[in-house]
């Protein structure tokens, strides 16, 4: 915890660039602050995390994770939801960064590593732990006190998860740490437990922890979450006496290993589309020699979420009868798509008497499909021979997006 507040009470600030987190312990509490001073030695701390915001608002974390995930309450429930299994299907699993599956893939359950980057003295001052001591970056982190800048500790922050964590390659490839890949000083499994999602790391020493959770792939979504450190102990100052007065102990180091004083933390996650594709397939059953060159135009249009994720037309040409096809690729998986035959010819007529096709985009798995058929009709009234239909996006009176149609006379296919 940074500075005075309230047990539990962390200081959340975005990051520049990685959008690092921090909740820092106050140095130097000393006797004026009444609290006795750090047992060092203690390896018994814990941290509980959880996805429960009645828990979280009570520990004084909500109004932080305002700040730093607005959409916080709106995404534990879709990862609540996605820890029960319902409506997973096509869901991954917890992935490592640059999108590995965990080795435990088949669980519904988020991972949460901690790595441990300083020692903490009695007093409350930092000593960095040797495979972080020799960092340009995590130089002066020895030295903060409670003036230190929020954006200091968060520079702090992204520095200390490339050195445990590594990177990732544009290519989405990870880039391990010089030293290689570092062991999580302890590790939690965030599941539903009485239908709250929640887990705890035990048998801790006190120290300053960068968390790490691991991305998650729900059937539509990619959750990734904002990397932060965390002290242990941390502070309370709410403790009071029977008659509701600030006793002895108002202020006291918590350690999170007993009932009524645990260290409640929540997740900052990120929320971004998984995409998919979509193929659509075309057959005639016959086809004109004398009328050469048959088109077929379709409009696309993909809603997820109540919003229009995708919005554009494709064509489809043939010199024969048969099958053909066009895929288009990056549509929202979990997006509902409905294709439009919106021009066939002057001589081709729906198989079915259906024009309008639909399907759901599932993320990266087997492509959606939508198949059209239509028959040759024998007429001769003009078709692509004489008339072409030119389709291009316009506005309405609304001022909204709206497809509309050019006639360009005497064309060819175009």
């Amino acid at each position: 915890m940074k500075g005075r507040g309230k047990r539990g009470r962390s200081a959340w600030a975005l990051p520049a660039g990685l959008a690092a987190l921090l909740c820092a312990l106050t140095a130097g509490p000393g006797a004026a602050y009444g609290a006795a001073g750090i047992d060092t030695a203690r390896t018994d701390c814990r941290i509980d995390f959880t996805l429960d915001v009645d828990t979280l608002s009570q520990a004084g974390e909500t109004g932080y994770l305002e700040a730093v995930s607005p959409d916080y309450n709106q995404y534990y429930g879709e990862l609540a939801e996605f820890l029960s299994g319902a409506g997973d299907a096509g869901a991954g699993s917890p992935t490592e960064p640059g999108g590995a599956e965990s080795p435990d893939s088949e669980r519904r359950a988020i991972q949460v590593n901690l790595y441990r980057i300083a020692d903490v003295d009695e007093g409350g001052r930092y000593r960095l732990l040797p495979d972080f001591a020799a960092s340009q970056e995590l130089r002066g982190l020895e030295a903060a006190d409670a003036d230190t800048a929020a954006g200091q500790w968060s520079q702090w922050a992204a520095a200390a998860a490339q050195l445990a964590l590594g990177t990732v390659g544009e290519d989405g490839v990870p880039v391990p740490p010089a030293g290689g890949e570092r062991k999580p000083d302890g590790s939690a499994e965030i599941v539903l437990q009485d239908g709250r999602a929640a887990g705890a790391v035990e048998n801790l020493s006190v120290g300053l922890y960068l968390v790490n959770v691991l991305p998650v792939d729900t059937a539509a979504y990619r959750y990734s979450f904002i990397p932060y450190l965390v002290s242990l102990p941390n502070r309370s100052y709410q403790a009071q006496d029977a008659g509701g007065q600030a006793g002895e102990d108002a202020e006291e180091w918590i350690y999170g290993n007993e009932e009524g004083k645990r260290i409640y933390v929540g997740l900052k996650p990120e929320r971004a589309d998984r995409y998919g594709s979509l193929v659509i397939e075309k057959k005639i059953t016959a086809y004109s020699e004398t009328f050469r060159g048959a088109s077929f135009v379709f409009e696309v249009k993909a809603v997820k979420d109540d919003r229009v994720v995708y919005n554009d037309v494709v064509s489809l040409s043939f010199d024969s009868y048969g099958t053909r096809s066009v895929r288009i690729e990056k549509i929202p998986a979990g997006a509902e798509v409905t294709v439009t035959e919106v021009y066939s010819g002057a001589n081709y007529v729906p198989a079915d008497g259906n024009n309008v096709k639909s399907a759901v985009i599932a993320a990266e798995e087997e492509d959606a499909k939508v198949s059209f058929e239509n028959e040759y009709e024998g007429t001769n009234n003009g078709g692509n021979a004489s008339v072409v239909n030119h389709f291009v996006y316009g506005k309405d009176e609304a001022g909204q997006e709206d497809l509309q149609w050019e006639k360009l006379e005497g064309g060819a296919d175009r």
